[in-house]
């Protein structure tokens, strides 16, 4: 179980890389060949499709999951859960387009492209219960090669149909495209045999486990998109295309850097759990290592961000820079409170989680209002980096209670490092010749990434010698014990 738990997390992690450069690429030249309109378009009909999607965030997955040996009679159950729920949100969706229509009347393409998204989220629900199967045998290599197959044909797709000049239902067939390929390809993966009966006791059971996780889903939920929803309703849909694909490039290194080893670390403290000493080890070094690394590729794309907009995805969307470059600061910071997260799941502190979580929400959904109402979508990116940096503060606060660690320790050296490396951007690289804004930007990122490491290297050589020794001495004895 161990062996394939560590083949299929290899790779799973070797498809994410390829999946996620392919899925950067797509980002740039869809964002290139579309209008920022289509952006507010699709972002604002997602948020009312993602609302509705709440009614089926019930946890029917993980029951099944966690099931040691699920029966026919589980997993028809489950399946027919997940078709019912998808068919009760079609159903709350057809009721909702008059709403939308009267509220949105000047977004014309809000509605069909909010029908066409709801109808694929009932497609969805097909495949969910081969796709929890899969997760449960620790699929994860076959999950990792439909998730290739969902990026490449998807790519192909939209960037067809926008090179074509389909304009947002680009967008919409990249999201269709990624649901029917998954669904088609989960069933020949991994074939379900389904008897198709209820079994009340085992909806029950599902019931019981999966609503309580309900609420937490839904916070979440706001946390994440309640800013879309804001912005799109009282600016409209082309200044939500700007903040939608300044947020969308803003994560892209938090996603380079802290998705790899956010898959395992979740494992790795529950394992730790009863030990203090080493479960603290473990959340330093996981902490330390995204914050150092973390800080140093958000702040080189942020200080390169007017050029790189320039340069790769045109100058129709410059208004977006100001955007990008706060919301990096809620893309460094969310990889820890992740991590942090993890650490309070692990002990079994949900309950704690929902209430920071509580919290957060209390402070962004004012901070959203009025930030949007005075600064724009300026406003907005403000409100996602306080409740974040709110959200960070209270998770480390509770953190304390089953590890020691020194947040002076695990945030001076980078915060200075990134202090240092953005003063000498901006002192050096006004005065670099302006030859074209492909050279500004290399010049810019790699004054940025020179400065940053050396003062890290000045304030933590010692700490860097000796993990290069220790994986050095590991390495020999790799080689000393191979035949």
């Amino acid at each position: 179980m161990a062996a394939l738990s560590l083949r299929g997390s290899m790779v799973s992690m070797g498809a994410s890389a390829i999946t996620l450069t392919l899925g950067f690429a797509r980002s740039l030249l869809l964002a290139r060949l579309l209008l920022p309109e289509y952006y507010g378009v699709m972002t604002l009909a997602l948020f009312f499709v993602n609302l509705l999607g709440r009614l089926r965030d019930t946890g029917f997955d993980y029951a099944l999951v966690r099931s040691e040996q699920p029966s026919p009679a589980e997993v028809s159950t489950h399946f027919l859960l997940q078709v019912g729920t998808g068919v009760v949100m079609l159903v709350v969706g057809l009721l909702l387009i008059p709403i939308l229509g009267h509220a949105y009347g000047d977004q014309r393409m809000l509605i069909p492209v909010f029908a066409a998204l709801v109808a694929g989220r009932l497609l969805s629900t097909l495949g969910n219960t081969p796709l929890a199967l899969l997760q449960r045998e620790l699929g994860f290599d076959r999950v990792a090669g439909i998730d290739l197959i969902k990026a490449v044909i998807k790519t192909a797709g939209a960037l067809a149909l926008a090179y074509l000049g389909a304009g947002v239902w680009a967008l919409v067939a990249e999201d269709l495209l990624e649901i029917v390929v998954s669904v088609v390809a989960v069933w020949i993966v991994r074939p379900v045999r389904l008897i198709l009966a209820l079994d009340r006791e085992v909806a029950r059971r599902y019931l019981r486990f999966g609503l309580p996780l309900f609420l937490s889903h839904l916070v979440v939920f706001l946390l994440m998109e309640f800013d879309d929803f804001w912005v799109g309703t009282t600016l409209g849909e082309v200044p939500l295309g700007f903040y939608a694909v300044a947020f969308a490039f803003a994560q892209y290194p938090r996603r380079v850097v802290s998705d790899p080893i956010q898959v395992v670390i979740l494992s790795t403290y529950a394992r730790l759990q009863t030990d203090r000493a080493g479960l603290s080890k473990a959340f330093y070094r996981a902490s330390a290592y995204l914050v150092r690394v973390g800080f140093l590729a958000a702040s080189t794309f942020a200080l390169v961000a007017p050029e790189f907009i320039r340069v790769f995805i045109g100058e129709k969307w410059v208004p977006a820079v100001a955007a990008f470059r706060l919301l990096v600061i809620f893309g460094m910071s969310l990889p820890l409170v992740a991590v942090t997260v993890n650490l309070l799941v692990a002990v079994g502190e949900s309950r704690r989680i929902l209430t920071a979580r509580l919290m957060q929400l209390a402070v962004f959904v004012p901070f959203v209002i009025l930030g949007v109402w005075r600064w724009g979508i300026l406003g907005a990116a403000l409100a996602s980096d306080m409740m974040t940096l709110v959200g960070l503060v209270i998770v480390m606060r509770m953190a304390r209670r089953y590890v020691d660690y020194s947040p002076a320790r695990l945030l001076a050296a980078p915060l200075l490092a990134t202090g240092v490396a953005a003063t000498v951007v901006w002192l050096v690289g006004a005065r670099l010749p302006a030859w074209s804004d492909l050279w500004l930007m290399v010049a810019k990122g790699g004054l940025c990434v020179a400065a940053y490491s050396a003062v890290m290297v000045a304030l933590e050589r010692a700490e860097y010698v000796r993990a290069f020794a220790l994986a050095a001495q590991l390495l020999r004895r790799r080689e000393a014990a191979a035949p």
